[in-house]
């Protein structure tokens, strides 16, 4: 029988796992003898560094993953964003940094700090202006406003059940994002945040109150 890991356990793991691949690779400056492009033949491409490249992305995918799957396992989805606590408020945002596979549990915290910070503006109804990142034009697009109703119940949960999808859908009045039957009434989308994003470069998306002059 395999053994039982709690979150924390798992993402540690997976961290200390890709920090061994990265001592492992030919391209890190310990290495540089060893990796000395005039040894190779027609490339300076190393293979081994391709091939450690691909697992280490592995692995940092899978640590997204467990972010994924403890969101819903926790139940975070089901609670309201108006209602959480500043400890609550930090726990939702702990697990949604995890989401973005930071390795550094220094960077994991910074990134916390910044989605918690979106939260308490999305859940206090301020308004918000994001601006996503054209990857075919390189460029950004205009920027959106999203005015917060606070005074209906708010939402953040995934719409895509695949363990894949890092985008937060904030939306209105329940978690419910899809329909059954007639009898259940599906939230209103307001907005959707793509995690990564908010950190990763060549994917950004600006999200930050409107200052009225």
């Amino acid at each position: 029988m395999s053994e039982v890991l709690d979150f924390e356990q798992k993402v540690q793991g997976l961290a200390d796992y890709y920090r061994a691949l990265e001592a492992l690779d030919p391209r890190n400056p310990q290495h540089i003898e060893v990796a000395n492009p005039a040894i190779f033949y027609g490339s300076h491409d190393f293979h081994a560094s391709q091939a450690l490249a691909k697992v280490c992305s592995r692995v940092l995918y899978d640590i997204g993953c467990h972010g994924r799957v403890e969101y819903g396992r926790r139940g975070l989805d089901k609670n309201d964003l108006r209602e959480d606590t500043d400890g609550q408020r930090a726990e939702r945002a702990d697990v949604l940094a995890v989401m973005t596979s930071p390795i550094e549990a220094a960077e994991r915290a910074q990134r916390a700090e910044r989605i918690a910070g979106v939260l308490a503006c999305i859940a206090s109804g301020e308004t918000l202006s994001m601006t996503r990142y054209n990857r075919s034009h390189h460029e950004y697009e205009d920027p959106q406003d999203f005015a917060i109703d606070s005074s209906r119940a708010i939402f953040g949960v995934f719409t895509n059940g695949h363990v894949s999808d890092r985008t937060l859908t904030i939306q209105y009045d329940t978690p419910v994002t899809f329909a059954p039957t007639d009898d259940v009434k599906v939230g209103e989308h307001l907005m959707r945040i793509d995690v990564p994003a908010l950190f990763h470069k060549g994917n950004n998306l600006l999200i930050e109150p409107v200052v009225y002059n």
